[in-house]
């Protein structure tokens, strides 16, 4: 896609397809399109805060360190989300890596480009930091939601549900296909990779999925998301 498709597209949905004009403009105007290799990292924590990126296609992992000082894969960011707000607002190091879980591409806000809206438009700032509240607690909720299931196998349904379900926009879009092997979801749900594959062959029998080599297709995310809400141990 052209850079002129990527930010034609990403307009439509997510975070600037509720800004004003002039914050979509400011932004589209000076951000450029990145490709991303599978695995290719756009921040690692401890990075200085650089600048923002939004997703346009592909999917990046939210990757968090944990107490055995290794990263801990928590979330995927699709079409529409811009990341890296936060250290851009505090000057801090970054607390998170940035990582492309596929081939993906992202349109790219320099940390001179951001600081010259906030020049020109004051109340940016108040749109930077409503974004970076606005991720970081909604992400955190869900993902804290859904590790407290009891039940391994929902756990698993939850995180596949998350995965898959595309963010607000103003189109209509399938879930997304799940580019992640049976032990990133496993870490994802806080699970064993053998209790995943025993998931993932019964939600393929019951028709909810398809399983190829790294990647999972949702077919009835509906049937999955009832699943998920059960309740039970």
């Amino acid at each position: 896609m052209t850079e002129t498709e990527a930010k034609l597209l990403i307009q439509k949905h997510g975070w600037l397809s509720t800004e004003p004009v002039w914050v979509r403009d400011s932004i589209l105007s000076r951000a450029r399109l990145r490709r991303l290799e599978a695995h290719q990292f756009t921040f690692h924590a401890e990075d200085d805060p650089g600048g923002i990126y939004g997703v346009v296609s592909g999917g990046i992992g939210v990757m968090l360190p944990s107490g055995a000082a290794e990263m801990l894969l928590c979330h995927v960011l699709r079409l529409g989300v811009w990341f890296g707000t936060g250290p851009v607002m505090t000057g801090r190091p970054r607390t998170m890596s940035f990582k492309a879980m596929e081939p993906s591409e992202v349109l790219y806000l320099s940390l001179s480009s951001v600081a010259e809206i906030k020049a020109e438009y004051p109340k940016f700032a108040q749109s930077l930091g409503a974004l970076s509240e606005s991720n970081y607690s909604r992400v955190a909720v869900r993902v804290i939601v859904d590790l407290m299931m009891p039940s391994t196998e929902r756990r698993i349904a939850a995180t596949l549900v998350r995965m898959s379900q595309p963010e607000a926009s103003s189109e209509l879009l399938p879930p997304w296909p799940i580019h992640l092997t049976q032990v990133e979801l496993g870490q994802m749900a806080n699970a064993s990779r053998d209790r995943v594959g025993h998931a993932l062959r019964a939600f393929e029998a019951r028709g909810w999925i398809d399983v190829d080599y790294r990647v999972i297709r949702v077919k009835n995310l509906e049937a999955l998301s009832r699943h998920a809400e059960k309740l039970g141990s």
